[in-house]
């Protein structure tokens, strides 16, 4: 039998506000488009499968494929995602990554089926990033996923990031993607991004990592947790103190000893059922929450 987690108490303690990362959590709308590709829109799979993190058996010649990792927007499709409860802000370098499952193959040529990204406050009021229909920079979707590497760092983890500064905006809500494979056919031939449109089914979305955000209420902002593959992870800043106690308060795990990562595996079968205390320190930031393991 699958085991539960349940989350039942949330507490955090202080009148600063902490820029943090994560992950979106929320479909305001989609709009599925025309094509012959349908993989991950089955409920079992979305929208589940382009929260968390982006898949970590991505690499540049090998991009995530499977219902669990993606979901197939189709050709004119467009998806609307956030974070609940939160304010993605405009701070230095890139805000927000968006993951395609794009790929290098034969003589440095890059399958890719690109998105059109556009930001809002409201869901009404849409400013589009610009790009280039040449390059395709400014778009999503045209750099592959390595994914092993950080989540949260930009120079190494691949995807398409995008900075809010860029286009004048100090805060989001709403991040919009709309797919444009079609234009990577319209390109010469002999381009490093042309792709017959054949064999196109449009922009496929693995996840959307939040470089920077704030809470809008008391929910958490030191850490999340996700599961994947029947583990449950804790992400957080490398910078961000876990430790984990037990019903009787003996701490029973913290990530002092563990190399500089961003995430690490718990709540794997080794815990038994019972109550559990994660306990997330920053400067003069305290955060505790309640778990409760029911296998």
């Amino acid at each position: 039998m699958k085991k539960k987690i349940t989350i039942l108490i949330s507490l955090l303690f202080s009148i600063n506000f902490l820029f943090s990362q994560s992950f979106i959590d929320t479909v305001y709308s989609v709009k599925w488009g025309s094509g012959w590709q349908t993989i991950g829109r089955d409920s079992i799979y979305f929208p589940k499968n382009i929260f968390g993190p982006p898949c970590k058996n991505a690499t540049k010649y090998i991009p995530a494929s499977g219902p669990e990792d993606v979901v197939e927007l189709g050709f004119g499709g467009e998806i609307i995602i956030g974070k609940k409860n939160a304010w993605i802000v405009n701070k230095e370098g890139p805000d927000f990554i968006i993951f395609e499952n794009v790929f290098c193959y034969g003589n440095n040529k890059i399958f890719a089926e690109p998105g059109i990204v556009s930001v809002s406050k409201d869901s009404i009021n849409w400013i589009e990033f610009p790009f280039s229909n040449e390059t395709l920079k400014g778009l999503a979707g045209i750099t592959w996923t390595n994914g092993n590497e950080n989540c949260f760092d930009y120079t190494a983890i691949g995807g398409d990031a995008f900075d809010l500064e860029d286009i004048g905006i100090d805060s989001i809500k709403y991040i919009k993607i709309k797919d444009t494979a079609i234009i990577v056919s319209l390109l010469p031939i002999d381009h490093q991004y042309y792709v017959n449109n054949a064999i196109l089914s449009g922009f496929d979305l693995d996840a959307v990592v939040i470089l920077h955000y704030i809470s809008s209420n008391s929910q958490s902002m030191l850490f999340q947790i996700y599961e994947n593959d029947g583990n449950y992870y804790l992400y957080y800043n490398i910078d961000v103190s876990i430790s984990i106690y037990d019903f009787l308060g003996i701490e029973i795990w913290n990530n002092s000893q563990l190399p500089a990562v961003n995430y690490n595996a718990i709540f794997s079968h080794k815990y038994s059922n019972g109550s559990y205390f994660i306990v997330a320190r920053k400067e003069d930031l305290i955060e505790i929450k309640k778990v409760i393991l029911i296998w």
